[in-house]
C-alpha cells in the first residue's frame, strides 16, 4: 500500500514528461543518515565531467542500480559520452545528455538492449540526483539527467506526507530542493558531490523554444574513479 501511494505521487502532483520558476538554490551536502545526501566513502565509484562550463563530480551507487551504473561506467571508459552536448536543458528543472545524434532521441546502452528501471527507496532527485532519461519505462539506454533544483511548495510537502514519504525525505527535498514528481517512476544512479555551481551554471544558459541551449555546451571528457577523502 505504501509503494503504491508513492507511485500515485506522480498523479497527484502533476503529470510532469521528463523530455517536456523557482528562486534559485544552491545544493549543499547535509549531514544526514540520507547515503544521497552525505559525503562519498573511500572508495566509492566516482566520475568527474569535464565540460565545457568547467568540472563536476558525481558519486554512482552500484549497489542500489547496478545495472544502470555498470551502463554508464561502460559508456564512459568507451568514451561515448566525449563530445556530446547538453542538448536539454529546462531552467530551475534538469540538464541532459548522452545521445550521440543530438536529436534527443538517440543512444543505446552499452549492451545494445534497454534495460529496466532500478528504482529505490534509498535514493531520490533531489537538486544534484543522476538519473536515467528514458522515453519509455524499462527502456533504458545511453540518456541521463541532472537534476538542477525545484523549490518545494506547501502542496508539494501535503502530498509527499500523504504518499508516505518519510519527515527525513520531505526535509531533505524542503532544504536542497528537487523533483519528488519523478521519484519511482526514473532510475536515479549517482549524485553530484562537487561542482553543483558548474551543473547550475550550465541550467542558466540560454534556449531555444525546444530547450535547447542557442550555444552548444559540451562534455570533454567523462573518467571513472574511485573517491579518496581529502
Amino acid at each position: 500500500m505504501k509503494t503504491f501511494l508513492k507511485v500515485s505521487l506522480i498523479l497527484i502532483l502533476s503529470l510532469i514528461f521528463l523530455f517536456g520558476c523557482s528562486k534559485e538554490k544552491e545544493a549543499e551536502i547535509l549531514e544526514s543518515s540520507l547515503k544521497q545526501l552525505n559525503s562519498p566513502n573511500q572508495g566509492d565509484k566516482i566520475a568527474v565531467f569535464d565540460t565545457d562550463m568547467g568540472i563536476f563530480k558525481i558519486v554512482l551507487y552500484d549497489r542500489i542500480a547496478p545495472k544502470a551504473v555498470d551502463n554508464f561506467i561502460t559508456h564512459a571508459n568507451n568514451n561515448y559520452y566525449d563530445g556530446l552536448s547538453f542538448h536539454r536543458v529546462i531552467e530551475d528543472f534538469l540538464i541532459q545528455s548522452g545521445d550521440p545524434t543530438n536529436t534527443g532521441s538517440g543512444g543505446d546502452s552499452a549492451s545494445m538492449v534497454p534495460f529496466e528501471n532500478e528504482c529505490s527507496e534509498d535514493l531520490h532527485n533531489f537538486t544534484g540526483a543522476v538519473g536515467m532519461a528514458a522515453f519509455e519505462k524499462n527502456q533504458n539506454k545511453s540518456q541521463f539527467y541532472i537534476i538542477a533544483g525545484g523549490d518545494i511548495s506547501d502542496e508539494m510537502i501535503n502530498n509527499m506526507k500523504i504518499a508516505g514519504y518519510s519527515q527525513e525525505i520531505v526535509d531533505a527535498y524542503i532544504e536542497v530542493g528537487g523533483r519528488p514528481t519523478l521519484d519511482y517512476n526514473y532510475t536515479v544512479f549517482g549524485q553530484v558531490y562537487e561542482g553543483m555551481d558548474v551543473v547550475l551554471e550550465i541550467n542558466k544558459v540560454k534556449v531555444g523554444s525546444d530547450n535547447r541551449p542557442e550555444k552548444e555546451i559540451l562534455i570533454k571528457s567523462v573518467t571513472i574513479d574511485t573517491f579518496i577523502p581529502e
